[in-house]
């Protein structure tokens, strides 16, 4: 989303959007499984404390590691807004702090 909103609106180079994204996503790829390979033993160990099957329901609660989950309360334009507010606020962070007007 940042990438694509600094392409939209800074004059960021349309070139350079897609490799951006991909880089983005192998980042994110690469380190879930750093972390799950550092502390895959932790993993194991939580869900036979916890007698949880991966891939069952009740394995979500370590799933949500590696990414993240709207709470059930939500609904899904609530989760949307969320994330839209969240993304509004880490955008407005990027434009401040790499605005050369800042000093």
């Amino acid at each position: 989303a940042v990438t694509i909103a600094l392409w939209l609106f800074a004059c960021f180079p349309k070139q350079k959007v897609l490799p951006y994204i991909i880089a983005q996503f192998a980042g994110a790829f690469g380190g879930a499984l750093l972390a799950y390979v550092l502390y895959s033993s932790l993993f194991t160990e939580f869900e036979t404390a916890h007698h949880m099957v991966r891939g069952s329901v009740e394995s979500l609660q370590l799933a949500s590691i590696f990414s993240t989950y709207p709470a059930a309360a939500l609904n899904v334009w609530q989760a949307a807004l969320v994330k839209v507010v969240i993304t509004s606020i880490l955008m407005g962070m990027i434009m401040a702090l790499t605005d050369d007007g800042n000093g």
